[in-house]
């Protein structure tokens, strides 16, 4: 079997700013609100491809850990907790990914206020079909909505610009710069959007995208990449990460860590994986900076 190389990363994280919301009080005090506000600045703008290649490979979708020569690793709620900041407790983020064109067309115009019209039902059919471009939201926050305009032009605001945020971060979606508008029904009720477990959810995501990509004939990985590249950084310091000197303990640890690019080949990172021991590994790399970064007992979970 010939060796598929490097994988393609599907990253978004630089899109991430295209929004501002500097100039939007009300929509900043939602996202914080929603506990979803580290995610403005958690993203690395470049994604190392060897590194996120290396770790794939040793992935076994089976028991979703990694199998390394010493035993077996894997990402838990504690890092996502701690790397991003994000909660890992609450609600189940669930909802039936199919939908019928019609569901999609409501779930639009209700959550959305998309006009319903016939100029609008190619471009619906589109979203409905393969996911909202990202680009068709970054417009929303460049002079459509302010703090002036009424309570629901700024909630429809609010779950397009969530819609691109987590089409940017944790929900990278395969087909590039789209994302699956079905998650828009748990952004229908803005008041309960706080009470979701997005990191538990964002990490079962990454989950599948390791598995998909573990397949030979897959070229391309998509979810969080952030999220396993800074998990690579806390717990293989052997493997020399670049650490932040700016950085401070109550921030998310995702900061700790400047990332690279690729400074090794992928063969190169082969070796060192199967030679890897125990002796060379931060099992807890939070354990001295438990006060800004808790342990929570559903961090036990594994299921």
């Amino acid at each position: 079997m010939s060796d598929r190389g490097a994988l393609k990363c599907l990253s978004h994280g630089q899109k991430v700013p295209y929004w501002q919301l500097n100039e939007f009080d009300r929509f900043k005090a939602l996202v914080s609100r929603f506990r979803l506000a580290p995610l403005v600045t958690t993203s690395y703008r470049s994604i190392n491809k060897i590194i996120v290649s290396g770790f794939v490979e040793s992935w076994q979708p089976e028991t979703n850990t990694f199998h390394m020569p010493f035993g077996e690793m894997t990402i838990t709620l504690d890092d996502v907790a701690s790397i991003l900041g994000i909660p890992v407790m609450g609600r189940t983020v669930s909802f039936n990914e199919r939908m019928t064109y019609e569901e999609a067309q409501a779930l639009l115009v209700d959550a959305l206020e998309v006009e319903s019209t016939e100029a609008h039902e190619e471009h619906m059919k589109s979203w409905c079909k393969y996911g909202a471009n990202l680009l068709d939201w970054s417009g929303y926050g460049k002079g459509f909505v302010s703090d002036d305009d009424g309570d629901e032009m700024v909630d429809c605001a609010i779950r397009a610009y969530l819609l691109y945020l987590f089409g940017c971060t944790l929900f990278t979606y395969k087909s590039g710069t789209r994302v699956p508008i079905i998650f828009l029904t748990v952004m229908v009720d803005l008041e309960v959007v706080h009470s979701y477990a997005w990191g538990t959810a964002a990490l079962s995501y990454l989950y599948r995208q390791l598995g998909l990509a573990t397949r030979h004939e897959v070229k391309q990985i998509a979810g969080y990449l952030t999220l396993l590249e800074a998990w690579v950084c806390e717990h293989f310091e052997c493997l020399t990460p670049t650490p932040n000197i700016y950085y401070q303990s109550d921030q998310p640890r995702v900061h700790r860590w400047v990332p690279r690019s690729e400074s090794v080949l992928l063969q190169g990172l082969r070796g060192k994986l199967d030679s890897m021991s125990t002796d060379l590994l931060t099992w807890d790399p939070y354990r001295d900076v438990r006060q800004y970064h808790p342990f929570n007992e559903v961090a036990y979970y594994c299921g």
